[in-house]
């Protein structure tokens, strides 16, 4: 399955989704490390609990799936869903391609810019994998994008 994700507009860290057509959107709420995911007319929000720094992608305040920092590695996530588990990882030198493992460290795809001008993106992924779980793994992945993007906007002003 290969998802894409484009920009919806220059000033803005939110995303349309498309397989052929747009079939969703990933949004960020202004300064917070929380959004939501839209599929369809259905909105999934996404919620960082304060104590534990777990996101969770919720449908009606029942808990879809969950995401914690994998080790030391800020860039990589391990995400739980139903009885599954999954690693989100950067590559070993940092960067901004991230691979999908299976919980035995299968590779199930990546997620990767389509260049360094523009924040346009695509997600090739087994399809064992529902489009609402990589819709999150997407989520997390721009989550460090933006986190990145501001930390070298903070060094290049000169603060």
């Amino acid at each position: 399955m290969r998802l894409t994700f484009s920009p919806q507009s220059l000033f803005t860290w939110n995303y349309w989704v498309a397989e052929q057509d747009v079939i969703g959107a990933i949004e960020f709420n202004v300064g917070k490390d929380s959004g939501q995911i839209v599929l369809g007319s259905t909105a999934y929000a996404i919620q960082q609990d304060s104590q534990s720094g777990e996101w969770r992608l919720l449908a009606n305040n029942t808990v879809q799936a969950s995401a914690c920092r994998f080790g030391s590695n800020t860039h990589s996530f391990e995400v739980t869903y139903g009885h599954q588990r999954l690693s989100l990882r950067s590559g070993r030198f940092g960067g901004t391609a991230l691979t999908i493992h299976r919980q035995d460290g299968t590779l199930l795809g990546d997620i990767r810019p389509n260049s360094f001008v523009n924040r346009k993106a695509k997600l090739h992924c087994s399809p064992e994998i529902g489009v609402l779980i990589q819709l999150f793994l997407f989520w997390l992945t721009a989550l460090m994008w933006r986190r990145t993007s501001h930390l070298h906007a903070y060094f290049r002003s000169g603060c």
